[in-house]
């Protein structure tokens, strides 16, 4: 059996809400601000791996939808599927 996922990583920047609680009147105090990098620089990463070991990784630029899935998918799981999981 193989199994695939996909990861986001995120180099230094702001990449979500952060929350913060302040005293009334106080949002605009320089401990109550954030600085932010507006657009980190962002890697999707692809891999698959079995209880055998692991398979090929693929990194991508694009937004993940169904179509680059299964170009991803068509092009690494069956080559690592050959060379990861044993013959029966």
């Amino acid at each position: 059996m193989l199994f695939s996922d996909e990861k986001c990583f995120f180099s230094k920047g702001f990449c979500g809400r952060v929350w913060v609680r302040r005293e009334k009147g106080g949002a605009l105090n320089s401990e109550n601000c954030v600085d932010k990098v507006p657009c980190p620089v962002k890697v999707n990463m692809w891999a698959c791996f079995s209880a055998a070991g692991q398979g090929y990784m693929h990194n991508f630029n694009e937004n993940m939808d169904s179509q680059l899935y299964s170009k991803i998918f068509k092009d690494n799981a069956a080559a690592s599927a050959d060379e990861v999981l044993p013959e029966s």
